[in-house]
């Protein structure tokens, strides 16, 4: 491929998402989140990418290229302004790989900082586990402690970001606590907490497995070929087996990790059939489905009608400031 010196001043990815008028050319500087080549109608192959940096993403086209940057790579990338179904896209002419660039840099992180969330998480199985599944807990935290500093919750739509996952598991734990305490003050029986807070820990265990890693996530063979829940059942299953947890709990917790997504058709092999498991799916969904419209809304940063993917779309309201006190 040719290269032309870009003489154009360069922009964030949220700048082009909501400021950049259509058709304005322009520079970024940003890591390669996912690429592919594509054909049209017509059989003709082009790139596809999806751009991250710091601020976002933004898919990209190019269309009279037909080899597509690899992805987990730096790039320097000059193009248009376009849309494509009501979002923002960039059309990309020329792009060059910046070799001494960091990918760290241009990928967006959790929220806080990976280590703090990661402690948390340890004490609230410590505050309300109960023995011997906190020791098998902390155990399988301590043994993937470095990976879970790291690691997304997805390749995309939710937590999707450097330290995701553990961001995403501290999330849920506080809301299943939060509502653990809400039905216990109302119903002689309550979800146990030592099942759910395990449960909100390990269920998804499997994607350490499943995605390649923070930056320039992709699926594994063994992640497309399996799949996050069969993976974090055999995980759990090496511990199950090194440790003290009487049947009963072994077979609650491998219950929440194969029935977490609800329902089979969204791919749990079970359905939840315990509170527990109940509580934990739904805490999930929440989590999950808040973090895609509130990071959509803070990525877009105006009001009016923004796509979620999946051919969803979000409304966003007014302002902060025009919200009464």
């Amino acid at each position: 491929m040719s290269y032309k010196t870009y003489q154009f001043p360069i922009h964030t990815i949220k700048e082009i998402r909501t400021r950049a008028a259509l058709n304005t050319r322009v520079e970024i500087v940003c890591l390669v989140k996912s690429a592919n080549t594509l054909t049209t109608k017509t059989n003709k192959p082009y790139a596809a990418m999806t751009l991250q940096d710091a601020t976002g993403t933004i898919e990209a086209r190019g269309w009279n290229i037909s080899e597509p940057a690899p992805a987990g790579t730096i790039i320097r990338a000059s193009g248009k302004v376009a849309e494509w179904q009501g979002e923002r896209q960039l059309n990309v002419d020329f792009w060059r790989t910046e070799e001494e660039a960091n990918p760290a840099d241009f990928a967006e992180s959790a929220h806080r900082p990976a280590a703090e969330l990661y402690a948390e998480v340890c004490e609230l199985v410590q505050l309300h586990g109960r023995e011997p599944i906190t020791t098998l807990v902390l155990r399988i935290l301590d043994n993937h402690d470095e990976a879970l500093l790291s690691w997304p919750a997805a390749s995309r739509h939710h937590h999707a970001r450097v330290g995701g996952l553990i961001e995403h598991v501290h999330s849920m734990c506080q809301l299943a606590m939060v509502a653990c305490d809400h039905y216990a003050a109302r119903y002689k029986h309550s979800p146990d907490r030592a099942l759910v807070i395990a449960g909100v820990v390990l269920h998804d265990l499997g994607k350490l497995t499943e995605l390649s890693g923070p930056i320039g996530t992709e699926y594994t063979d063994a992640g497309k070929l399996m799949g996050h829940i069969p993976q974090g059942l055999l995980m759990l299953e090496q511990y199950l087996r090194l440790s003290t947890v009487g049947e009963e709990d072994s077979q609650r917790l491998r219950h929440l990790i194969l029935s977490h997504h609800g329902r089979k058709e969204w791919g749990s092999p079970v359905e939840p059939r315990t509170p527990e498991a109940i509580l934990l799916h739904l805490v999930d969904m929440l989590d999950s489905r808040m973090d895609a419209a509130l990071s959509a809304w803070d990525a877009a940063d105006t009001e009016g009608w923004i796509s979620l993917g999946h051919r969803e779309e979000l409304f966003v309201g007014r302002n902060e400031e025009e919200v009464p006190q």
